[in-house]
């Protein structure tokens, strides 16, 4: 990887958390909150020149004094993903070369997964790590029925970071407004461009309900807890 590679990150965490229960990028997790957990992933990787923390305005009122680093930016995030990503994307440093884009609520991602996401975009532009399903996957009607079991070998989850670079970032911000997307390589995609693929790794869930709190906590004892 070159040494004069520039990085900036977005970090999307201005969702209202309703399947979790409560404040889940400010849950308590030891005595770190969990969106503190996923910024120091970040801020660990020398690369990395910025990053564009994306909060509620709720949250920047309670909590923006909390984040000291000067590489930290706090943005205020709009109704939906893609408007909170359009906040962001306006205080990314211009002389970046590359542009990482990831969930609050994905806090053990690692360094490693991290690094191997930037180099791959180096070569390919587009980049999304996924993971291979575990389950056997039904595609059903809207009253419930099965039509159709799904080939599960050819289908993968999708994670964050996904990584672009400068050129098809600004693709993907020009057309935000052009579709409903739920994720945002989705664009890209839809663009009719490649988008290319790493392997994910198995702790960098995204938590999203009570219950992965409570995972969320053991995964941070058994990884993260110095």
């Amino acid at each position: 990887m070159k040494s004069n590679l520039d990085i900036s990150v977005i970090i999307l965490a201005a969702g209202l958390s309703r399947r979790a229960g409560q404040d889940k990028q400010f849950f308590r997790i030891g005595r770190r909150y969990l969106v503190d957990i996923t910024l120091k992933k970040f801020l660990d990787i020398p690369f990395v020149s910025r990053i564009v923390l994306v909060l509620s305005k709720e949250n920047i009122k309670k909590y923006s004094g909390i984040f000291k680093n000067k590489k930290i930016m706090i943005v205020e995030g709009g109704k939906t993903r893609m408007e909170s990503l359009l906040n962001g994307s306006k205080h990314i440093r211009d002389g970046s070369d590359l542009i990482m884009i990831h969930d609050g609520a994905r806090p053990f991602v690692s360094s490693t997964l991290i690094r191997r996401i930037a180099l791959a975009t180096i070569k390919y532009e587009v980049v999304i790590p996924v993971m291979p399903l575990k389950d056997t996957v039904k595609e059903l009607s809207r009253d419930g029925r099965v039509l159709k079991t799904v080939n599960r070998a050819s289908h993968f989850v999708v994670q964050t970071p996904q990584s672009y670079s400068r050129k098809f970032f600004d693709m993907l911000v020009e057309n935000l407004d052009d579709i409903d997307a739920t994720d945002d390589s989705q664009i890209i995609e839809n663009l009719g461009f490649d988008v290319h693929t790493v392997d994910g790794e198995d702790s960098n869930i995204k938590i999203t309900t009570p219950l992965d709190l409570k995972i969320a906590k053991v995964i941070y004892e058994e990884t993260e807890r110095k």
